[in-house]
């Protein structure tokens, strides 16, 4: 958990490389709960969306079952609209 919190708060800050990418997106899908347990807020969603919108993607689609997900709907409601934000929704939504 500590690797994956580490690689989420290099997520928020800039593009990460193929292996970190990688590292973040299996950890997700091997473990749906990691997204709680790694510190994710629905505050912190904006850059990750725009930084890296594959691992938001994915951090959403485990949240999607969750009492949680009307927060994180609610902070992309109020984003600017871009192309990582457009994706994103497009994804979740096909």
């Amino acid at each position: 958990v500590r690797a994956t919190r580490e690689v989420l708060a290099k997520a928020l800050k800039s593009p990460l490389g193929s292996t970190d990418l990688h590292l973040l997106i299996k950890a997700l899908k091997k473990r749906p709960d990691v997204v709680h347990r790694i510190g994710m807020t629905p505050e912190q969603l904006p850059p990750l969306i725009e930084k890296n919108p594959d691992v938001a993607y994915e951090m959403l689609l485990k949240l999607m079952d969750t009492p949680l997900i009307p927060e994180y709907f609610a902070v992309i409601v109020k984003m600017d609209m871009s192309l990582h934000s457009m994706d994103v929704v497009n994804r979740l939504t096909t």
